[in-house]
């Protein structure tokens, strides 16, 4: 903002009666703002006293900031190679992981292949069940078993095919060595015969 200033009064004009004179406000400064506009800042000159006193606590900062920035770039390293560390196990174990997983899915493989097998095997061995069950009826037809036949020491299958033939004739019927297929005892006190 331009100010409004007027000439300085010079006393040789100030006399002569042919010069008009500028009328200027008194009073310039209409705010206290407007009063440090044009001002500046100046700076004080050091003493060499304080100068030299100034550039070694300048020197002792720059000390303790190289210190501490050496510190901090051990403590920095330190860190670093600590994370790096921390990286490297994270790889191995997410290797490890995946291996693990691929293994489990092999063993998963091989395990629900191994109960598809299982409920074949159980098929079949309950279709052969099945089968001997079978067997075991139509064996039925032709068998004969004799219980509380008292046993004799040393007996052989001739001695059995003789108590058949004799029960048989005690009961009305004839039966022939050939007739029987086989004969054997099961226990001490139960005596089967297939005829």
């Amino acid at each position: 903002m331009p100010l409004k200033r007027s000439p300085p009064i010079n006393p040789s004009t100030s006399r002569s009666p042919s010069l008009q004179h500028c009328d200027s406000e008194p009073n310039l400064k209409s705010s206290e703002w407007e009063a440090y506009i044009n001002t500046a800042v100046r700076k004080r000159k050091f003493s060499n006293y304080l100068s030299d006193e100034f550039s070694a606590i300048q020197d002792k900062f720059t000390d303790m900031f190289m210190s501490l920035k050496s510190e901090q770039d051990s403590k920095l390293s330190k860190i670093l190679d600590y994370v790096a560390n921390i990286k490297q196990q994270n790889d191995d174990i997410r290797e490890s992981i995946t291996f693990m997983s691929e293994k489990y899915d092999t063993l998963l493989s091989s395990v629900q292949s191994l109960q598809d097998e299982n409920k074949a095997y159980r098929k079949r061995i309950e279709m052969l069940e099945e089968k001997i069950e079978g067997l075991e009826r139509s064996s039925h037809s032709s068998r004969i078993e004799l219980r509380n036949v008292p046993k004799k020491d040393r007996e052989s299958k001739e001695d059995l095919l003789n108590i058949l033939v004799k029960t048989g004739e005690v009961l009305g019927s004839t039966l022939q060595h050939s007739d029987v297929r086989d004969i054997f005892r099961i226990n001490q006190k139960t005596t089967v015969i297939k005829s």
